[in-house]
């Protein structure tokens, strides 16, 4: 009778150090590393199985730099953005100086499949349905996007988007500069801080 309750005990303790195994993180002693870049989350040199970042759970997967959260993966969501509700966003991908900024001024998420946020000013409203498949830039309170715009099956146009604030009397516009090694004593052209301007685009000001 012992022997048998030592067993049980002895399994009961297996399975709950299997349970605990299969679902704790990897980590240090509190969470500070022996040596620098000799603790790591990782596979090392010897294995030929692929490292996985996974959660199995509809979550959303999050990293850090400095205590800052500095990029987002999407999981399985809709959100709704500027005046379009329940977009399908699942795996897209925000990339931010200050993730939680960007949540912060406003937005609800990364607005393409790639993201690229400044995270420090008002949310653009200039978003469509079709701005999907490509990347998205917010920043400075403008918007930009460049990829693909679907018109049903195997009808795809390739886009180069940009956009104003609401309201806005005066356009941005759209320049295609060139640059060679930079010259702090020339004021124009390849090697000045701006670059040689080889094209400049203006949308219409005031159409609707």
């Amino acid at each position: 009778m012992k022997t048998k309750k030592i067993l049980r005990s002895l399994m009961m303790a297996a399975c709950l150090l299997a349970f605990v195994h299969g679902h704790a993180q990897t980590s240090v002693l509190g969470n500070a590393p022996i040596a620098p870049g000799a603790d790591y989350v990782g596979w090392d040199g010897n294995t030929n199985v692929p490292l996985m970042v996974r959660h199995n759970n509809n979550h959303r997967i999050e990293w850090y730099t400095d205590s800052i959260q500095r990029m987002q993966l999407n999981a399985t969501t809709t959100d709704s953005i500027g005046y379009f509700a329940n977009q399908v966003k699942d795996g897209s991908l925000l990339l931010c100086p200050d993730v939680d900024q960007f949540y912060a001024n406003g937005a609800p998420g990364p607005y393409s499949l790639l993201h690229l946020a400044d995270g420090l000013t008002n949310v653009m409203t200039s978003d469509r349905t079709w701005m999907n498949i490509g990347v998205a830039f917010t920043g400075n309170r403008d918007m930009g996007y460049i990829g693909q715009m679907a018109h049903g099956v195997n009808r795809t146009d390739m886009v180069f988007h940009w956009s104003d604030d609401p309201g806005e009397a005066t356009t941005d516009r759209a320049r295609f500069l060139y640059t060679r090694g930079f010259n702090a004593l020339v004021p124009t052209g390849a090697t000045s801080a701006e670059g040689l301007e080889g094209m400049r685009l203006f949308a219409v000001a005031g159409v609707a």
